[in-house]
């Protein structure tokens, strides 16, 4: 087994595209009683070791660090091969960029601390850092974006009040991919 320190009370934040199961017991077999989706942040209690296995059918291997451990349950940090590594440490807020002008729909971004919301209303400090939220569409100015419409909080925020924790690999269509050429 590696000589790792144990990590404990630690925060991570999951950056794979696809969910990951919470589980009751750090064994990839226990009862799911949750999904973790990316861009949420976890504060973990504990990291505990798990079994990478191996793609040749030979005995798992027990490493340090697999398991966190947290309030609602384990997740796995890395893929059952150890190729993966589902979550990365927390950076602080500061650490993210600024959301910008490129900012699209299914980018994950987070809500500075004391922000209004489009109407000049505070938003709830429970939505804001670490919080994450998905961008539902940019207005025409883009200096507004609509965060998690239709289900959860549904605002309007003020971009400068954005930052940007991961861009969305789904399909859009930028200046760049347009062709001008079209159509004439």
């Amino acid at each position: 087994m590696a000589t790792e320190k144990m990590i404990r009370n630690t925060k991570f934040q999951y950056t794979n595209n696809t969910p990951t199961y919470v589980r009751t017991d750090p064994d990839d077999y226990a009862q799911v009683v949750g999904i973790c989706r990316k861009g949420q942040v976890v504060h973990a209690e504990y990291v505990v070791p798990g079994l990478i296995y191996k793609r040749d059918g030979s005995d798992p291997t027990l490493e340090n660090n697999i398991w966190i451990k947290f309030d609602r349950g384990f997740v796995r940090r890395k893929s059952m091969l150890g190729i993966k590594v589902y979550f990365e440490e927390y950076k602080g807020f500061d650490d993210y960029p600024d959301a910008d002008a490129k900012t699209k729909h299914g980018d994950i971004v987070m809500i500075k601390k004391g922000a209004v919301d489009a109407y000049m209303r505070p938003i709830d400090p429970n939505e804001c850092e670490p919080k994450t939220h998905e961008v539902y569409i940019m207005d025409s100015s883009r200096t507004l974006a609509l965060l998690d419409y239709p289900k959860g909080m549904s605002t309007w925020v003020w971009r400068k009040d954005l930052k940007m924790v991961q861009r969305s690999d789904s399909l859009y269509f930028s200046d760049d991919t347009v062709n001008t050429d079209l159509g004439k």
